[in-house]
């Protein structure tokens, strides 16, 4: 199951590298845009994870509510059988698999090959330069910033 979710991207890419560009934005948008459904993935489970432990908050104010309003707790429950049915399928259920999913796109799909495909990309487009370019320039410079440019 964990592999399927670290599979998902490529961290090596095909393909001529491009320089990267130099706007911040564009830089940003040149290595997210191979990867945007990822991306949206995770805002998605993101926001329903965070629809789930909001409405806990609710669920919970209303069976107060309801338990002070009920005059016994069989009556109680007799009452609001489905309601507790359903806050117990959410809580047990939909809860943890929403989490686990964010958690695996954020964690196995997204972290780990991003950060390498990054550093891929950036270490081919390094390795098209001139012996020259190599020679100008501090030793370790060059590769401290490519490290440097992957989260």
């Amino acid at each position: 199951m964990f592999k399927w979710f670290e599979q998902l991207i490529p961290p090596f890419t095909s393909g001529q590298p491009v320089q990267p560009p130099p706007r911040l934005k564009d830089f940003y948008w040149h290595f997210v845009k191979p990867i945007w459904p990822f991306w949206l993935a995770l805002l998605c489970t993101g926001c329903l994870a965070a629809l789930i432990e909001v409405s806990f908050f609710a669920y919970l104010g209303k069976i107060v509510d309801l338990m002070r309003a009920a005059k016994t707790p069989e009556q109680f429950f007799a009452d609001h059988t489905w309601l507790l049915i359903w806050i117990a399928i959410i809580s047990l259920v939909l809860r943890p698999l929403v989490f686990g999913v964010d958690e695996a796109i954020k964690n196995l799909a997204i972290a780990g090959p991003v950060s390498n495909r990054i550093r891929w990309e950036t270490h081919r487009y390094v390795l098209r330069q001139s012996l020259g370019f190599f020679q100008n320039d501090f030793a370790g410079r060059i590769a401290n910033k490519i490290m440097q440019t992957a989260p």
